[in-house]
C-alpha cells in the first residue's frame, strides 16, 4: 500500500513540474498571414489581398467625386482636375470644336501600336490629323503606344518608333504624358501569351527610359488586376501612373495622376462610345 501511495505521489508531482513548465513558457504570437499586404479590388469582381508597395504614395482621392453631366467632377479640395478623353482611329473623324465646347479639356491620343499576331508597327492612322485639330481647337494633349513588346529590346523599338511621329509635331504640342500601354489579349492567341510580369517591367522600363531621355514625360497606363498582378510597381516607383478603373470612384490603392473611368462615354463630336478620364494636378506637380 505504502508503495502503491509512493507512486501515485511521485506521479503527481511529475504532472505539477509539467503544468508550470507549460505556465512559465511565453505565449506564442499569431502571424500575420497578411502581413506586408493590402486588400484591394482587382477590377474583376473580387477583392484579393496583394504586396504592398510601401515607396509607393497612396491614393487618397477614393470619394467626393460627384456625376456632372456625361463626366464626373471632384469636388474635394486636395487636387485640381481637368475633364478628359483618350481617342484612336476606332472613334473615326472627330468634330474637335464641340469636343472642347462639351467641356473636355485634354486627351491621350494613340500614336500607334505593335500587331499582336505578327508583331510589326504601325501608326494610328488618325493621329496626326487628331494631334494637329485637338491642339486648333484649344486642348491639352498626351499621347500613349499600343504596345506588344515581348522583351525590352522590342520595347526600346516601339520607343523609338513612337519617338519619330512626336519628333514630326510642331514643338510644344504635347503638353502631358506619353504613355506605355501594354494590354493582354484574351479573345484569341498573341504572341505575348506568354508574357511574365518582369518581363513586362522590365519592357515599361525600356520603354519609359527612352521616352524620358528624349525629353517627355513618360507614364504607364495598366488596368488594376494588371498593375496588382503582373507589373512590379515597386520598380515603377517615380513613373506616372495611367490607371483604367471603371467606375464612380478611383479605387487604385496607389496615387495616379491619370484615371480612365469610364469605357462607355458618350461626347458631342465623337460618334459612339469614347473613353473618359481625369487628370489629377497634384500641388507639388502643377509648376512640372
Amino acid at each position: 500500500m505504502k508503495r502503491i501511495s509512493a507512486l501515485l505521489l511521485a506521479l503527481l508531482l511529475l504532472l505539477s513540474a509539467c503544468s508550470e513548465r507549460q505556465e512559465a513558457q511565453p505565449e506564442r504570437e499569431e502571424t500575420d498571414p497578411h502581413a506586408g499586404m493590402v486588400l484591394v479590388d482587382t477590377g474583376a469582381g473580387e477583392s484579393r489581398w496583394v504586396t504592398e508597395y510601401p515607396e509607393l504614395p497612396v491614393n487618397e482621392l477614393a470619394a467626393r467625386f460627384v456625376p456632372d453631366g456625361a463626366f464626373l467632377r471632384y469636388t474635394g479640395a486636395e487636387v485640381e482636375t481637368l475633364r478628359g478623353i483618350d481617342v484612336s482611329s476606332h472613334q473615326g473623324e472627330i468634330d474637335w470644336e464641340a469636343v472642347k465646347a462639351a467641356g473636355v479639356e485634354f486627351v491621350m491620343l494613340r500614336l500607334g501600336y505593335r500587331g499582336y499576331t505578327e508583331g510589326g508597327l504601325y501608326e494610328d492612322e488618325r493621329f496626326r490629323a487628331n494631334a494637329e485639330a485637338a491642339a486648333r481647337a484649344g486642348l491639352r494633349l498626351g499621347a500613349y503606344f499600343f504596345s506588344q513588346a515581348t522583351d525590352a529590346e522590342e520595347a526600346r523599338e516601339e520607343a523609338a518608333f513612337a519617338l519619330d511621329l512626336l519628333d514630326a509635331l510642331p514643338a510644344g504640342t504635347l503638353t502631358l504624358p506619353v504613355a506605355f500601354d501594354w494590354e493582354r489579349i484574351d479573345s484569341e492567341p498573341a504572341r505575348t501569351d506568354a508574357m511574365d510580369g518582369e518581363t513586362l517591367t522590365d519592357c515599361a522600363l525600356a520603354f519609359c527610359g527612352a521616352l524620358s531621355e528624349a525629353g517627355y514625360t513618360p507614364a504607364v497606363y495598366a488596368y488594376r488586376y494588371l498593375a496588382y498582378f503582373m507589373y512590379d510597381l515597386g520598380r515603377l516607383a517615380g513613373l506616372t501612373l495611367w490607371i483604367g478603373a471603371p467606375g464612380a470612384r478611383p479605387d487604385f490603392y496607389y496615387r495616379h495622376a491619370l484615371w480612365q473611368y469610364s469605357e462607355t462615354g458618350s461626347v458631342p463630336g465623337i460618334e459612339g462610345p469614347v473613353d473618359l478620364d481625369m487628370l489629377f494636378l497634384y500641388p507639388e506637380e502643377e509648376g512640372e
